[in-house]
């Protein structure tokens, strides 16, 4: 797969007469120099390659010519529209770099303040490039009947929890069990296994997992070990290459996107932690992110695969849930089509308390995802359906008085009195009838009194005496 600028070239190169029909190609509008050096030489009647390779030095010319031969194998025919709109998109592409430089320089500055009209200005170049480019539809009316826009279902990598194509972002504080559930997604898609839910598994595929806070050789390894994945279908980060990744700079998305591709079959890429990768942006800066967003959201599009962004949370423990997404709610919120919070139960004083999953936004999904809880049980996470008050859980502030956890103990000894096993929708029922206690405490008691759940072949849960 070439990318947007090589596509316009190689498209000028065989045919030089749409140069001119072309709009924004300048002297450094492709990142290739030599590129710009041979739309120079076109512009000026040279169209055979026979012409372009002579106006090259000849140490360089055999090589020139077989770049040439492959630019022109390497092409198709693309309507003149289509082409406009990839330069139109390279464009933009380059003026929200400029922004981000802008941006960035001014935060660095004695001031913090960027120059805010020439900021006001590029952004209204790329409005206007928006409009541009689709000349066949200018004539149209603003609006269209919405039964003349067709039909078309979300894709998924999860039914209701992970689209395709899209982003979406695990949020919590640290040690909630982000990784895990990462780990978690990850094994699945490397062997095509069932969602949490019971939902069925793809085939098999290969995952880019990126991260530099956690070891991949002491921590990534092992956990996926545990949790069943499949190891080859796994990458991970050379840990000898040089370079740090970034992905605020069109350089550093463009190589990812190649790794991708080079990796093939890539149907998931995860991200832990999103900070780690983009730079010295600032996380809280709207204008700063977008601009980071949207490319990732065109790789993810192009490539076919769901990203998945992990995250802190903000500590202002007074906001609602929606808010404690660390950085700007409008930008990573906004893009997002999916997000999950992960909370583990401050209650539990154990060393392993249950983790609660809560779907903060879907905006494609219907019905709406259920809350799930996990604990960690012989090194992997171990699923079932949870019905939790998430403010409470992360809000204590506004939460009710806790009940007393002995409470919950005498409970739940009392239910197993005369059963050693007890479905787990059961015994949410009398919990529910009988009201000793919340169900985020009744589950960090259950091990204290020699309580575990299973999960049985048929997808649903137990809690059974050890």
């Amino acid at each position: 797969m070439i990318n947007n600028e090589q596509v316009v070239f190689n498209s000028i190169l065989r045919n030089p007469d749409i140069l001119g029909k072309l709009t924004g190609i300048d002297g450094s509008f492709f990142t290739n120099k030599t590129n710009n050096k041979i739309i120079k030489l076109i512009k000026s009647g040279k169209h055979l390659v026979t012409d372009i390779t002579a106006a090259f030095p000849e140490k360089d010319q055999a090589e020139i010519n077989k770049y040439l031969m492959l630019c022109l194998a390497d092409t198709v025919e693309i309507p003149i529209t289509q082409l406009q709109d990839n330069v139109n998109e390279i464009r933009k592409e380059k003026i929200n770099i400029e922004i981000l430089k802008l941006i960035q320089k001014g935060a660095k500055s004695r001031t913090g303040i960027y120059e805010h009209e020439k900021v006001k200005s590029l952004y209204a170049e790329i409005e206007e490039l928006d409009g541009k480019g689709k000349l066949g539809n200018l004539n149209l009316p603003i609006s269209q009947g919405l039964d003349e826009v067709p039909d078309e279902d979300a894709e998924w990598l999860w039914k209701n929890y992970i689209p395709l194509e899209e982003i979406t972002l695990i949020n919590g504080d640290p040690d909630a069990g982000k990784g895990w559930l990462g780990i978690d997604w990850t094994c699945r898609v490397s062997q095509g296994g069932e969602w949490p839910d019971g939902a069925p598994g793809g085939e098999p595929a290969n995952i880019f997992y990126m991260t530099y806070e956690d070891s991949a050789s002491k921590i990534i390894k092992k956990r996926v070990r545990w949790v069943g994945g499949n190891i080859p279908n796994i990458k991970v980060l050379h840990s000898d290459y040089p370079l740090i990744v970034s992905l605020s700079t069109e350089e550093g998305r463009e190589e990812l996107e190649k790794e991708i591709i080079r990796i093939g079959n890539v149907r998931l890429w995860v991200i832990d932690p999103i900070l780690d990768f983009t730079g010295s942006s600032d996380p809280n800066a709207a204008q700063i992110i977008r601009p980071i967003l949207l490319p990732l959201i065109k790789i993810a599009k192009r490539q076919h695969l769901a990203i998945v962004l992990i995250g802190h949370l903000n500590k202002d423990q007074t906001k609602a849930l929606m808010y404690r997404a660390g950085g700007s709610t409008s930008a990573w919120m906004g893009k997002a089509r999916a997000a999950f919070l992960v909370a583990a139960d401050k209650e539990d004083g154990s060393d392993n308390p249950t983790r609660y999953v809560e779907p903060l936004k879907n905006n494609y999904a219907w019905p709406r995802p259920r809350q799930m809880e996990f604990k960690i049980i012989n090194n992997k996470p171990v699923f079932e359906p949870s019905n939790v008050d998430m403010n409470e859980v992360m809000n204590p502030t506004r939460g009710r008085p806790p009940v007393r956890a002995e409470d919950a103990r005498r409970w739940l000894v009392t239910q197993f009195k005369n059963q050693d096993e007890i479905p787990s929708s059961e015994i949410e029922r009398r919990r529910l009838l009988e009201k000793p206690c919340s169900k985020k405490t009744l589950q960090g008691v259950k091990e204290e009194v020699g309580i575990i759940s299973d999960r049985l072949v048929d997808g649903s849960f137990v809690w059974r005496k050890k």
